[in-house]
């Protein structure tokens, strides 16, 4: 007699993915040979369970499985993980210019690549301080609270800034400050 070896079904998920936080992305099972079953499983809420093409949103890391069972009782399997990150930006609301070494330079701080642009206005709109592509997080590379080498006068300044991150688009913010000597 003759011994046929069962066929072994394949599935690829794919590699990780990162995301950011509420989007959702669209996974995808490529499936090799013959199978009767196909089963998503993750804390991540998924569109579908047994279909190839399920679309998750997380909220935060999750492991994602896809398992296959073939016709011939075989089972195959894959993961990938779903690495949610979120783009946080922290903007100054008050900053002391007074030499002191303490808050003397408004800038803004976060998990940015770059600032593109860092702009900021006094109330009437005219233009005190441009800085264009440079790091976040550095406070010298920020506005010293001068204009035309003049220490502007304490009052509320309005701020306007184009943020780039590694992962996702731009962000476009603006806000007000204050200067406080």
């Amino acid at each position: 007699f003759q011994l046929t070896a069962p066929e072994i079904p394949h599935v690829d998920i794919g590699p990780n993915i990162d995301l950011l936080k509420g989007t959702a992305v669209s996974l995808h099972a490529d499936i090799t040979g013959r199978y009767s079953r196909l089963e998503w499983s993750s804390a991540a809420v998924l569109s579908c369970k047994h279909c190839t093409d399920p679309v998750a949103r997380p909220d935060h890391d999750e492991w994602v499985f896809c398992s296959v069972l073939g016709e011939d009782g075989c089972e195959a399997f894959d993961t990938l993980l779903l690495r949610v990150f979120e783009q946080r930006v922290y903007a100054p609301n008050a900053f002391s210019p007074n030499g002191d070494q303490v808050n003397d330079f408004f800038t803004l701080f976060g998990n940015m690549e770059r600032i593109r642009i860092l702009e900021i206005f006094d109330r009437w709109g005219n233009r005190m301080f441009v800085r264009e592509d440079f790091e976040g997080n550095r406070q010298e590379l920020g506005w010293s609270g001068r204009t035309n080498g003049q220490s502007c006068l304490p009052g509320t300044y309005l701020f306007r800034a184009v943020v780039q991150f590694s992962q996702g688009s731009d962000r476009h913010l603006s806000g007000d400050l204050t200067i406080v000597r």
